[in-house]
Protein backbone atom coordinates (compact mmCIF):
# COMPACT_ATOMS: atom_id res chain seq x y z
CA UNK A 1 0.00 0.00 0.00
CA UNK A 2 0.81 3.81 -0.48
CA UNK A 3 1.82 6.48 1.63
CA UNK A 4 -0.79 8.72 2.00
CA UNK A 5 0.26 12.63 2.85
CA UNK A 6 -1.46 15.66 4.40
CA UNK A 7 -0.24 17.42 0.87
CA UNK A 8 -1.40 14.44 -1.13
CA UNK A 9 -4.51 14.67 0.41
CA UNK A 10 -5.49 18.11 -1.29
CA UNK A 11 -8.70 16.57 -2.16
CA UNK A 12 -10.25 15.82 0.82
CA UNK A 13 -9.69 19.50 2.05
CA UNK A 14 -11.07 21.98 -0.52
CA UNK A 15 -14.66 22.19 0.48
CA UNK A 16 -13.09 23.43 4.59
CA UNK A 17 -11.01 25.99 2.78
CA UNK A 18 -14.26 27.28 0.62
CA UNK A 19 -16.52 27.67 3.67
CA UNK A 20 -16.92 30.75 5.30
CA UNK A 21 -18.15 30.90 8.81
CA UNK A 22 -20.76 33.58 9.61
CA UNK A 23 -19.26 35.98 12.71
CA UNK A 24 -22.50 35.50 14.39
CA UNK A 25 -22.04 31.31 14.17
CA UNK A 26 -18.92 32.11 15.89
CA UNK A 27 -20.45 33.63 18.86
CA UNK A 28 -23.29 31.34 18.95
CA UNK A 29 -21.13 28.15 19.57
CA UNK A 30 -18.90 30.05 21.79
CA UNK A 31 -21.78 30.94 24.44
CA UNK A 32 -21.89 28.05 26.41
CA UNK A 33 -25.59 26.20 27.40
CA UNK A 34 -26.08 26.52 31.31
CA UNK A 35 -29.31 24.93 31.34
CA UNK A 36 -28.42 21.82 29.51
CA UNK A 37 -27.45 18.48 31.90
CA UNK A 38 -26.54 15.45 29.56
CA UNK A 39 -27.42 11.86 31.26
CA UNK A 40 -25.06 9.86 31.82
CA UNK A 41 -24.28 6.62 33.87
CA UNK A 42 -20.70 6.00 35.91
CA UNK A 43 -19.79 2.73 35.90
CA UNK A 44 -16.33 0.89 37.71
CA UNK A 45 -14.52 0.62 34.07
CA UNK A 46 -10.93 -0.70 35.41
CA UNK A 47 -12.13 -4.27 35.38
CA UNK A 48 -12.54 -5.99 32.15
CA UNK A 49 -16.36 -6.92 31.63
CA UNK A 50 -16.95 -11.07 31.13
CA UNK A 51 -17.61 -9.94 27.17
CA UNK A 52 -16.12 -7.98 24.43
CA UNK A 53 -17.62 -4.64 25.42
CA UNK A 54 -17.68 -0.48 24.67
CA UNK A 55 -18.23 2.33 26.64
CA UNK A 56 -18.51 5.67 24.74
CA UNK A 57 -17.55 8.75 27.07
CA UNK A 58 -19.39 11.73 24.69
CA UNK A 59 -18.48 13.06 21.35
CA UNK A 60 -15.90 10.91 19.80
CA UNK A 61 -14.12 9.40 23.02
CA UNK A 62 -14.46 5.56 23.43
CA UNK A 63 -13.18 2.37 25.60
CA UNK A 64 -12.71 -0.31 23.68
CA UNK A 65 -12.39 -3.87 25.35
CA UNK A 66 -11.37 -6.91 23.02
CA UNK A 67 -9.85 -10.10 24.36
CA UNK A 68 -8.63 -8.89 27.65
CA UNK A 69 -6.56 -5.77 25.55
CA UNK A 70 -7.83 -2.09 26.18
CA UNK A 71 -8.06 0.38 23.45
CA UNK A 72 -8.94 3.87 23.69
CA UNK A 73 -9.95 5.82 20.98
CA UNK A 74 -9.57 10.62 20.50
CA UNK A 75 -9.49 10.76 24.78
CA UNK A 76 -10.69 14.10 25.90
CA UNK A 77 -11.83 13.54 29.77
CA UNK A 78 -12.06 16.07 32.19
CA UNK A 79 -10.79 19.08 29.16
CA UNK A 80 -12.23 21.41 26.99
CA UNK A 81 -12.97 20.92 23.36
CA UNK A 82 -9.99 24.12 22.78
CA UNK A 83 -7.05 25.32 23.84
CA UNK A 84 -8.53 27.39 26.78
CA UNK A 85 -10.21 25.98 29.90
CA UNK A 86 -13.48 28.31 29.51
CA UNK A 87 -14.27 27.44 25.87
CA UNK A 88 -15.72 24.87 24.78
CA UNK A 89 -16.33 23.04 28.13
CA UNK A 90 -18.04 20.20 28.37
CA UNK A 91 -21.33 20.28 29.08
CA UNK A 92 -23.23 19.43 33.19
CA UNK A 93 -23.57 15.14 32.62
CA UNK A 94 -21.45 14.59 30.00
CA UNK A 95 -18.06 14.97 32.03
CA UNK A 96 -18.09 12.76 34.82
CA UNK A 97 -15.32 10.43 33.85
CA UNK A 98 -11.60 11.54 34.24
CA UNK A 99 -8.60 10.12 33.00
CA UNK A 100 -8.14 8.49 36.78
CA UNK A 101 -11.07 6.41 36.37
CA UNK A 102 -9.39 4.95 33.14
CA UNK A 103 -7.75 1.55 33.85
CA UNK A 104 -3.74 1.20 31.74
CA UNK A 105 -4.57 1.41 28.22
CA UNK A 106 -2.81 -0.90 25.94
CA UNK A 107 -3.51 0.81 22.79
CA UNK A 108 -4.12 4.27 21.72
CA UNK A 109 -5.77 6.17 18.54
CA UNK A 110 -6.40 9.22 17.63
CA UNK A 111 -7.98 9.86 14.51
CA UNK A 112 -7.03 13.70 13.95
CA UNK A 113 -5.45 16.52 16.11
CA UNK A 114 -8.10 19.33 16.73
CA UNK A 115 -8.74 19.72 19.97
CA UNK A 116 -12.05 17.48 20.51
CA UNK A 117 -10.03 14.68 19.75
CA UNK A 118 -6.62 15.09 20.94
CA UNK A 119 -6.54 16.65 24.35
CA UNK A 120 -2.85 16.97 25.95
CA UNK A 121 -4.16 17.13 29.79
CA UNK A 122 -6.07 13.90 28.98
CA UNK A 123 -3.10 11.89 27.26
CA UNK A 124 -0.89 13.32 29.77
CA UNK A 125 -2.54 11.71 32.50
CA UNK A 126 -3.23 8.08 31.01
CA UNK A 127 -1.05 4.97 31.71
CA UNK A 128 -0.59 3.87 27.69
CA UNK A 129 1.79 1.24 26.11
CA UNK A 130 1.36 2.05 22.63
CA UNK A 131 -0.28 4.72 20.04
CA UNK A 132 -1.92 4.77 16.42
CA UNK A 133 -1.65 8.07 15.18
CA UNK A 134 -1.82 9.43 12.00
CA UNK A 135 0.97 10.90 9.42
CA UNK A 136 2.73 13.83 11.61
CA UNK A 137 0.46 13.51 14.70
CA UNK A 138 3.11 11.64 17.01
CA UNK A 139 5.11 14.11 17.68
CA UNK A 140 2.47 15.96 20.01
CA UNK A 141 2.18 12.39 22.02
CA UNK A 142 6.37 12.63 22.32
CA UNK A 143 5.77 16.31 23.82
CA UNK A 144 3.36 15.03 26.31
CA UNK A 145 5.59 11.66 27.59
CA UNK A 146 4.66 9.28 25.25
CA UNK A 147 8.30 7.10 23.73
CA UNK A 148 8.63 7.88 19.60
CA UNK A 149 9.71 3.77 19.95
CA UNK A 150 5.93 3.39 21.29
CA UNK A 151 3.79 5.74 18.71
CA UNK A 152 3.24 3.67 15.23
CA UNK A 153 2.10 6.76 12.69
CA UNK A 154 0.10 5.21 9.40
CA UNK A 155 -0.99 7.14 5.73
CA UNK A 156 -4.25 6.28 4.64
CA UNK A 157 -4.71 2.36 2.69
CA UNK A 158 -1.99 1.29 5.62
CA UNK A 159 -2.35 -1.44 8.00
CA UNK A 160 -0.25 -3.00 10.98
CA UNK A 161 -1.18 -5.41 14.16
CA UNK A 162 -1.61 -4.22 16.80
CA UNK A 163 -0.64 -7.70 17.96
CA UNK A 164 -1.22 -11.52 17.26
CA UNK A 165 -5.02 -11.03 17.55
CA UNK A 166 -5.66 -7.37 16.45
CA UNK A 167 -5.16 -5.54 13.10
CA UNK A 168 -5.59 -1.82 12.20
CA UNK A 169 -6.41 -0.50 8.87
CA UNK A 170 -5.67 3.29 8.43
CA UNK A 171 -8.35 4.60 5.78
CA UNK A 172 -9.51 8.18 4.12
CA UNK A 173 -11.94 10.93 5.62
CA UNK A 174 -13.15 14.49 3.89
CA UNK A 175 -12.20 16.33 6.93
CA UNK A 176 -8.84 18.81 7.71
CA UNK A 177 -6.25 19.54 10.75
CA UNK A 178 -4.70 22.12 12.58
CA UNK A 179 -4.05 23.07 15.66
CA UNK A 180 -3.29 26.62 15.24
CA UNK A 181 -3.76 29.42 12.57
CA UNK A 182 -0.44 28.29 10.73
CA UNK A 183 -0.57 25.09 11.02
CA UNK A 184 -3.66 23.84 8.57
CA UNK A 185 -3.40 20.49 7.17
CA UNK A 186 0.28 19.59 8.20
CA UNK A 187 -1.08 16.59 9.29
CA UNK A 188 -2.84 13.83 8.39
CA UNK A 189 -6.67 12.97 9.70
CA UNK A 190 -8.11 9.61 9.39
CA UNK A 191 -10.72 6.94 9.89
CA UNK A 192 -10.03 3.32 11.25
CA UNK A 193 -10.77 -0.37 11.00
CA UNK A 194 -9.96 -2.99 13.78
CA UNK A 195 -10.17 -6.42 12.67
CA UNK A 196 -10.35 -8.80 15.28
CA UNK A 197 -8.23 -11.73 13.57
CA UNK A 198 -9.10 -14.54 15.83
CA UNK A 199 -12.50 -13.95 16.62
CA UNK A 200 -14.44 -14.74 13.09
CA UNK A 201 -12.84 -11.78 11.74
CA UNK A 202 -15.03 -9.48 13.88
CA UNK A 203 -14.83 -5.81 12.62
CA UNK A 204 -15.05 -2.41 13.85
CA UNK A 205 -15.40 1.22 12.10
CA UNK A 206 -14.10 4.64 13.36
CA UNK A 207 -15.30 7.46 11.60
CA UNK A 208 -13.41 10.36 13.09
CA UNK A 209 -14.54 13.32 11.28
CA UNK A 210 -15.55 13.82 7.85
CA UNK A 211 -18.56 14.80 5.42
CA UNK A 212 -19.75 12.34 3.29
CA UNK A 213 -18.18 10.57 0.11
CA UNK A 214 -17.43 7.71 -2.21
CA UNK A 215 -14.79 6.55 -0.02
CA UNK A 216 -17.21 5.18 2.56
CA UNK A 217 -18.63 2.59 -0.38
CA UNK A 218 -14.84 2.07 -1.24
CA UNK A 219 -13.62 1.02 2.31
CA UNK A 220 -16.82 -0.98 3.02
CA UNK A 221 -15.88 -3.28 0.16
CA UNK A 222 -12.33 -3.55 0.91
CA UNK A 223 -13.15 -4.83 3.99
CA UNK A 224 -16.12 -6.76 3.66
CA UNK A 225 -18.35 -4.85 5.79
CA UNK A 226 -17.72 -4.36 9.47
CA UNK A 227 -19.90 -5.56 12.51
CA UNK A 228 -20.44 -2.16 14.40
CA UNK A 229 -19.68 1.25 13.17
CA UNK A 230 -18.86 4.39 14.92
CA UNK A 231 -20.04 6.86 12.61
CA UNK A 232 -19.95 11.09 13.51
CA UNK A 233 -23.25 12.39 13.76
CA UNK A 234 -22.86 16.23 15.01
CA UNK A 235 -22.23 19.28 15.16
CA UNK A 236 -22.66 19.54 11.39
CA UNK A 237 -23.84 23.15 9.41
CA UNK A 238 -24.86 24.11 5.85
CA UNK A 239 -21.68 26.28 6.45
CA UNK A 240 -19.17 23.51 6.89
CA UNK A 241 -21.43 20.74 4.79
CA UNK A 242 -18.84 18.81 3.18
CA UNK A 243 -16.36 18.09 6.81
CA UNK A 244 -18.92 16.70 8.60
CA UNK A 245 -22.08 14.18 8.62
CA UNK A 246 -25.67 15.19 8.60
CA UNK A 247 -27.63 12.72 10.28
CA UNK A 248 -29.06 11.10 7.17
CA UNK A 249 -25.51 11.12 5.40
CA UNK A 250 -24.41 9.16 9.02
CA UNK A 251 -26.97 6.51 8.12
CA UNK A 252 -25.91 6.39 4.34
CA UNK A 253 -22.24 6.63 5.35
CA UNK A 254 -23.47 3.23 7.23
CA UNK A 255 -25.01 1.43 4.34
CA UNK A 256 -22.25 2.07 2.09
CA UNK A 257 -19.77 0.50 4.81
CA UNK A 258 -22.22 -2.32 4.71
CA UNK A 259 -22.43 -2.65 8.65
CA UNK A 260 -24.71 -4.37 11.11
CA UNK A 261 -25.09 -2.06 13.66
CA UNK A 262 -24.31 1.91 13.75
CA UNK A 263 -23.35 3.91 16.78
CA UNK A 264 -23.48 7.02 16.20
CA UNK A 265 -20.96 9.67 18.03
CA UNK A 266 -19.34 13.13 17.56
CA UNK A 267 -22.42 14.32 19.84
CA UNK A 268 -24.19 15.40 23.66
CA UNK A 269 -20.48 16.68 25.16
CA UNK A 270 -19.43 20.08 23.30
CA UNK A 271 -21.29 22.68 21.29
CA UNK A 272 -19.26 22.84 18.62
CA UNK A 273 -22.45 24.29 16.01
CA UNK A 274 -25.41 26.08 16.24
CA UNK A 275 -27.89 22.82 16.67
CA UNK A 276 -29.41 21.75 19.62
CA UNK A 277 -27.37 19.05 21.81
CA UNK A 278 -29.85 16.68 21.40
CA UNK A 279 -30.41 17.28 17.68
CA UNK A 280 -28.22 14.58 16.04
CA UNK A 281 -29.70 11.71 17.90
CA UNK A 282 -33.24 12.60 17.81
CA UNK A 283 -32.95 13.57 13.84
CA UNK A 284 -30.68 10.37 13.32
CA UNK A 285 -33.13 8.19 15.32
CA UNK A 286 -36.32 9.58 13.46
CA UNK A 287 -34.98 8.92 9.86
CA UNK A 288 -33.47 5.13 10.94
CA UNK A 289 -36.86 4.25 12.13
CA UNK A 290 -38.38 5.60 9.02
CA UNK A 291 -36.50 4.26 6.61
CA UNK A 292 -36.42 0.62 8.72
CA UNK A 293 -40.12 0.55 8.31
CA UNK A 294 -39.94 1.27 4.64
CA UNK A 295 -37.18 -1.72 4.20
CA UNK A 296 -34.34 1.18 3.47
CA UNK A 297 -31.94 0.13 5.51
CA UNK A 298 -31.16 -3.21 7.31
CA UNK A 299 -28.39 -2.48 10.05
CA UNK A 300 -29.10 -2.35 13.51
CA UNK A 301 -28.83 1.30 15.68
CA UNK A 302 -27.36 1.87 19.40
CA UNK A 303 -27.49 5.28 20.82
CA UNK A 304 -26.26 4.21 24.40
CA UNK A 305 -25.88 6.48 27.30
CA UNK A 306 -22.82 7.98 28.23
CA UNK A 307 -20.84 5.67 30.74
CA UNK A 308 -23.21 2.25 29.93
CA UNK A 309 -20.98 -0.56 29.53
CA UNK A 310 -22.20 -1.82 25.87
CA UNK A 311 -21.23 -5.73 24.79
CA UNK A 312 -19.77 -5.44 21.32
CA UNK A 313 -21.24 -7.85 19.11
CA UNK A 314 -24.97 -8.45 18.66
CA UNK A 315 -25.00 -12.21 19.93
CA UNK A 316 -23.35 -10.95 22.97
CA UNK A 317 -25.87 -7.83 23.44
CA UNK A 318 -28.94 -10.31 22.65
CA UNK A 319 -28.17 -12.84 25.45
CA UNK A 320 -27.45 -10.16 27.79
CA UNK A 321 -30.67 -8.24 26.78
CA UNK A 322 -32.83 -11.47 27.30
CA UNK A 323 -31.38 -12.70 30.57
CA UNK A 324 -32.41 -9.35 31.98
CA UNK A 325 -36.23 -9.80 30.68
CA UNK A 326 -35.72 -13.43 32.33
CA UNK A 327 -34.09 -12.25 35.61
CA UNK A 328 -35.61 -8.83 35.76
CA UNK A 329 -32.56 -7.80 37.59
CA UNK A 330 -29.16 -6.58 36.27
CA UNK A 331 -26.41 -9.33 34.85
CA UNK A 332 -23.47 -7.38 36.07
CA UNK A 333 -23.98 -6.22 39.68
CA UNK A 334 -20.77 -3.22 38.82
CA UNK A 335 -23.22 -1.68 36.07
CA UNK A 336 -26.06 0.38 36.77
CA UNK A 337 -28.02 1.03 33.46
CA UNK A 338 -31.52 2.33 31.70
CA UNK A 339 -34.49 0.19 31.28
CA UNK A 340 -33.88 -0.38 27.70
CA UNK A 341 -29.93 -0.80 27.83
CA UNK A 342 -28.32 0.68 24.78
CA UNK A 343 -31.36 1.21 22.21
CA UNK A 344 -33.31 3.92 24.67
CA UNK A 345 -33.82 7.34 23.76
CA UNK A 346 -32.26 9.03 27.05
CA UNK A 347 -32.02 11.84 25.49
CA UNK A 348 -35.49 12.72 26.15
CA UNK A 349 -35.16 12.10 30.07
Amino acid sequence: MTHSTAKESKDFTTPHKNSKIKKSTLFEILRYPKDVHIPSIKNDIKSLPKNDSFVWFGHSSILLMIGGKRILVDPILGSAASPFGRICKPFSGADIYKPNDLPPIDYLIITHNHYDHLSKNTIKKLDITKAFVPLGVGKYLQKWGIKKANITELGWWESTDLDSHLRLHCFPTRHFSGRFLIDANKTLWASYGIECLKNQSKKIYLSGDGGYGEHFKDIGEAMGGFDISFIENGQYSFQWAKIHLFPNESLQACADLHTKVAVPIHNSKFKLSTHKWSEPLESISTLYENARKNGKIDFGLLTPMIGEIVPLWEEDRTHEIKAREINKSEIDTNQKSSTKPYTNKWWKI
